[in-house]
């Protein structure tokens, strides 16, 4: 007589022992994608987090520093190239033929080397614009070695009436009118006002993003003056 094949304990047995192999395995496999992702999302927050290089207010900040540091070394050069014509005009060293070269290092030269910052104000520029306190804080902190930044809510204290009747900067210093910042492009283009002779001065200023550091692009372009 034939018997049916049927199962050996032997199959039993090994079934027995890959049903909980097989969902041990998959138990795992399910494990592993939550430890992958953490750390992954995890980076991806932190890239969005304000420290981030294009950050809007580190952007902005980037920018603000750059021209006021342009102006901070166009005031210093005006302020080597008086005291060089005061000099010319006493006839000393003017009249040598051993007297130095005239040029950038003639400006240095002349600058005190205990010089104290110079004082620099600045007021949002446009109705309504605004430049936030994280931004503020960037600005005076980075070119406190430089310049003694104070953003102003009013004209009345930055500027000053001196002895002959004229409107001027508060302790000889700069006063700036600077823009909103756009939130993107490698390459921007400010419009920023300078007071002077009792009056705005507009100058276009390009600014480029070049191996994550900002820098003025050439001289700016002067495109209008606006009463204070």
């Amino acid at each position: 007589m034939t018997l049916a094949p049927s199962r050996s304990s032997e199959g039993a047995d090994a079934d027995w022992y890959a049903a909980p192999v097989s969902v041990a395995a998959r138990l795992r496999r399910r494990a592993v994608a939550p430890a992958l992702v953490l750390p992954l999302l995890l980076a991806a927050l932190a890239g969005c987090g304000d420290s981030s290089p294009d950050a809007p207010g580190k952007r902005a900040a980037a920018m603000y520093e750059q021209i006021i540091r342009w102006f901070v070394d166009e005031r210093w050069a005006e302020i080597a190239a008086a005291a060089e014509e005061a000099t010319d005009d006493t006839g000393d060293a003017a009249a040598t033929t051993d007297a130095p070269p005239t040029g950038e290092a003639e400006a240095e030269a002349s600058i005190p080397e205990e010089a104290a910052p110079l004082q620099v104000f600045v007021e949002p520029r446009g109705e309504g614009a605004t430049i936030s306190l994280g931004v503020q804080a960037d600005v005076v902190a980075t070119l406190q070695d430089v310049a003694d930044v104070r953003f102003i809510d009013d004209l009345g204290e930055a500027l000053e009436t001196n002895d002959e009747g004229t409107v001027v900067v508060v302790g000889d210093g700069i006063l700036l009118r600077l823009p909103p910042v756009p939130e993107q492009g490698r390459s921007v283009t400010l419009e920023v006002d300078r007071f002077g002779a009792e009056r705005f001065t507009t100058m276009e200023f390009t600014l480029r993003k070049r191996e994550n550091q900002w820098s003025v692009v050439g001289d700016p372009v002067v495109t209008g003056t606006r009463p204070m």
